[in-house]
């Protein structure tokens, strides 16, 4: 006799939908953390320039979650989907403008799970670096995304939910804009031009 899979209930949250002035002070504070942990890899190399695009972007891989948006169109919406596993609702925030969404979050570490050791990297020209490490368990605490739309939308009636780590957000597009596409596209379109005979 089989047993029928116990289905866990679906956790769905609301997540807060803004505008990009206010999300300006928490990416602040992401660029500030990134150049900072970018500055110390160089610091690491005893100051060797001509590394700086690869230091930001190892900075950027050790303390931002990958997000990889799914993006699915209708008529009438844009739909985004991103996996986001461990964070809650109350820790990310989408920004929307009219052509780019942003998505922003940053998960509240247990203090308890947080030890901090000090570690003496290099010698180099008797010099000595130190170098105070946070070590935290688990997955990365920070995620951020700038997603490019190809459609205008209403940010007025975006509407964002978190489902058993999926956020999901519905971009409605501007109406006016379909419209507006295919008068362009017609207006494109080059017109037959009569052949002037000699």
């Amino acid at each position: 006799m089989e047993q029928a899979a116990v289905r866990q209930p679906v956790r769905e949250e609301a997540v807060k939908v803004g505008t990009p002035p206010e999300q300006t002070h928490s990416l602040q504070d992401l660029y500030e953390m990134i150049s900072q942990r970018a500055y110390e890899l160089f610091e690491a190399r005893a100051y060797e320039h001509g590394h700086d695009l690869d230091d930001w972007l190892r900075a950027e891989a050790e303390l931002l979650h990958p997000v990889h948006p799914k993006i699915h169109h209708t008529v009438n919406t844009i739909t985004v989907r991103a996996e986001l596993p461990g964070f809650r609702a109350d820790q990310i925030q989408v920004s929307v403008e009219p052509w780019r969404m942003t998505l922003t979050g940053k998960k509240e570490s247990d203090e308890s799970k947080k030890t901090a050791r000090d570690t003496i990297t290099e010698r180099r020209l008797g010099q000595v670096f130190r170098l105070l490490e946070l070590l935290t368990e688990g997955p990365l605490e920070h995620v951020f995304r700038v997603v490019e739309l190809p459609v205008e939308i209403e940010p007025s009636k975006v509407t964002a939910w978190l489902r058993d780590d999926v956020l999901e957000v519905v971009l409605p597009k501007v109406e006016k804009l379909e419209a507006n596409l295919k008068l362009k596209a017609a207006r494109q379109e080059p017109a037959a031009l009569p052949l002037a005979r000699s």
